[in-house]
């Protein structure tokens, strides 16, 4: 008897397994991974923008210039700037197409299109973006994009010396926007120790965690980020947290821009 149930039970669990066996399963298929933002894109001018990723990384410098001090851990969304500076190249179609005109003049020559347009105001570069469809780089955009997150003193390192050997002595000039491999930046941003000093979307105040007053803070001068730094006898390329400023309706022989945007 207790045999006899023994087996039915056992047949019953073999049924049930059975059954369970042939119901209809339902195949899970693989997810395809989320595609993440595009590290280039083109802009509707046709300059390339590299992505940066959202993260931490240090601005400033505790040894450097006041207005540089101190070091700090800032979180930036990411977002995309230009790889290039603005060339006189792409200056020149955006005053053909929209009929803009320079406040200060600017290079546009045709025999240097590949140099980077400058003599460029605030207004000058800030008009230019829009009509790219895009915006000025904030003063913290443009360091993490020149920096990256190893709080290098230059865009391609800590020597002073790019790849190549080159200490930019000299007399200043420029060179093609397109043509700076040894002196990318972690982004692949070219140009951002020499060439023109490029405008910024902020006021030149002191950083938030800099308590010392300076006359030259406030809603006078624009910063400007970059360039080559001259003074009279040698060419130096300018770390990173180099800061300069300018009265945003001025403009120089060397002073230009490169364009940002949101992802």
């Amino acid at each position: 008897m207790l045999l006899a149930l023994l087996v039915t039970v056992l047949a019953v669990w073999a049924g049930l397994v059975i059954f369970r066996d042939k119901q209809p399963r339902t195949v899970r298929k693989e997810e395809p991974p989320h595609p993440g933002p595009r590290q280039v894109i083109v802009g509707k001018d046709g300059a390339q923008m590299v992505y940066v990723p959202d993260g931490v990384f240090f601005i400033g410098d505790d040894k450097g210039r006041p207005e540089e001090r101190p070091r700090m851990r800032v979180f930036l969304e990411a977002y995309y700037i230009d790889r290039f500076e603005i060339s006189n190249e792409l200056f020149a179609r955006f005053i053909k197409e929209t009929g803009y005109r320079p406040e200060k003049g600017s290079s546009t020559r045709r025999k240097e299109k590949r140099l980077p347009a400058r003599h460029l105001t605030w207004k000058d570069v800030d008009s230019y973006c829009r009509w790219a469809g895009k915006r000025m780089p904030t003063e913290y955009e443009w360091e993490k994009a020149a920096r990256g997150i190893d709080d290098r003193k230059w865009p391609w390192g800590n020597d002073r010396k790019k790849a190549g050997g080159d200490t930019a002595s000299g007399t200043p000039e420029m060179l093609e926007v397109y043509d700076d491999p040894a002196g990318q930046s972690p982004y692949g941003c070219m140009h951002m120790a020499d060439n023109v000093w490029e405008w910024i979307d902020d006021w030149f105040i002191g950083y938030v965690l800099n308590p010392e007053p300076d006359p030259r803070y406030g809603e006078t001068y624009r910063v400007l980020r970059g360039g080559i730094d001259y003074d009279g006898e040698e060419v130096k390329y300018s770390p990173v947290t180099r800061r300069h400023y300018l009265k945003p309706d001025e403009a120089t022989p060397f002073t230009g821009g490169r364009c940002a945007r949101d992802p």
